[in-house]
């Protein structure tokens, strides 16, 4: 009886599962967070994506907010005639968007930009413990809802500043002087290219490695986007990268079309065998991304330093 608010997520990888969990939760807000290269071996194509994710709108109440993502090509078309559309971002097009947007080994800080009305006087500064320059959209959706929802403006500010990263997701940790950026949850193709941007954005002197495992789920396109993602890890010119997995051989190929030194990027065939390996390649001071679909168990690699069986 003391619940307000019930917040839940609605997952899909196959088509009407959006819509079915959309009229049983009858919700009064809902947000589409991005059209990303997800769960194709279900919807298909990225058009696929768009149209199960635009399936919510059916189930939202009539006069309830929807929330976008104003950043998003495959959103900007998006109307409605019974709903109050709001859009995230970062341009002055967006109803809500952030400004000064600082990333920095702590987390991120930003000011509001738009919403100002609602501050009622104090400053729009926020800051958060997440890194990564995408997951300030994640904190404008925040500042949405609360705002929708009457909450006082101090307070979100306070809500977002004392939220901590969930566990595999973007989470840093150091291990015998290794820092390591723990993305391990799960893995796609928009996931995984905004967690390379992650580590591209960190200003440190020593190294940065990328310790990966195969994005699952992907159908047809498989070898395609693991290629292209081969071609942006050589782009983004880190130090070295450990790929695992019998999809990542083809982005470990594509790493050295596009010109990768092939003394710094080495296949393993699990994940367990790729930890040993950065065991031999990391030192102190190197920052590591280890990212990979759930079904990889990239967790592992961290074994390799907290425990002497797998060493």
């Amino acid at each position: 009886p003391q619940h307000e608010v019930l917040v839940l997520e609605l997952g899909t990888n196959h088509p009407g599962e959006i819509e079915r969990l959309g009229s049983i939760a009858e919700p009064q807000i809902g947000i589409i967070t991005q059209i990303g290269l997800s769960h194709l071996e279900g919807l298909k194509s990225l058009e696929g994506v768009r149209t199960e994710k635009l399936s919510l709108l059916k189930t939202v109440e009539r006069g309830g907010l929807i929330g976008l993502n104003g950043q998003d090509p495959l959103l900007a078309d998006v109307k409605s005639g019974v709903h109050k559309i709001v859009r995230a971002g970062f341009s002055e097009s967006d109803e809500l968007s952030a400004k000064q947007i600082w990333c920095h080994e702590k987390g991120l800080s930003f000011h509001l930009d738009r919403f100002l009305d609602q501050t009622r006087g104090e400053t729009t500064l926020f800051e958060t413990q997440l890194i990564g320059r995408h997951n300030v959209l994640a904190c404008l959706y925040a500042v949405m809802v609360g705002s929708a929802l009457g909450v006082d403006f101090p307070l979100i500010q306070k809500g977002v500043a004392s939220f901590r990263p969930v566990p595999g997701r973007l989470v840093l940790k150091t291990i015998e002087g290794v820092h390591f950026i723990d993305d391990t949850y799960n893995s796609n193709p928009t996931s995984f290219r905004a967690a390379l941007d992650t580590l591209k954005e960190f200003k440190i002197r020593e190294r940065k490695g990328v310790v990966c495992g195969d994005m699952l789920e992907l159908g047809d396109r498989a070898e395609e986007l693991h290629r292209q993602m081969g071609a942006s890890i050589a782009a983004l010119l880190f130090d070295y990268v450990i790929a695992t997995g019998p999809l990542s051989r083809f982005l470990v190929d594509e790493a050295l079309k596009n010109g990768f030194d092939p003394t710094r990027i080495r296949h393993a065939k699990d994940a367990a065998e790729a930890g040993r390996f950065l065991r031999e390649t990391a030192t102190p001071g190197d920052m590591v991304l280890v990212k990979g679909s759930r079904g990889t168990k990239m967790e592992t690699v961290f074994e390799c330093f907290t425990t002497s069986s797998t060493r």
